[in-house]
């Protein structure tokens, strides 16, 4: 028996709640639904399933493969046996349903280190400067 949309997208989910120690609920709030009953209606085919959904859920984790959600493929994961990808969740703006990709989360994260370290030598230059001035 062939597999629906939904039916794809409910394995996903599962899969991916079980990976990040959440429930369908949270998945649900990170794919911008408010309500865990409308996306829970979306799953179980009970509502429209939107077409953007695959590539939603798709862009919560790099190993999930978008061709098992549109039915193209019946594999779900892919790279199970490359290295692992540097889980990291999405952050979620304070529109619900707006998130960071994890590239960009990376390098936001990256540039925040730099910062500290600038902030850091700064720290270090001025209280040099203040201690040479308090010994004139």
């Amino acid at each position: 028996m062939e597999l629906s949309l939904p039916q794809r997208a409910q394995m996903v989910v599962k899969w991916l709640a079980a990976e990040r120690g959440v429930n369908q609920r949270d998945i649900g709030q990170m794919l911008g639904y408010t309500s865990n009953t409308s996306f829970s209606q979306v799953l179980n085919d009970k509502k429209v399933f939107p077409k953007n959904l695959p590539e939603r859920i798709a862009a919560l984790d790099p190993r999930i493969n978008i061709d098992f959600l549109t039915g193209i493929s019946d594999e779900m994961i892919v790279g199970e046996g490359a290295v692992e990808p540097k889980r990291q969740e999405p952050i979620q703006s304070p529109r619900v349903g707006i998130f960071v990709p994890p590239e960009l989360t990376q390098m936001v994260t990256d540039l925040t280190a730099v910062i500290r370290e600038q902030q850091a030598m700064i720290k270090t230059l001025v209280d040099a400067w203040v201690k040479k001035e308090v010994e004139r």
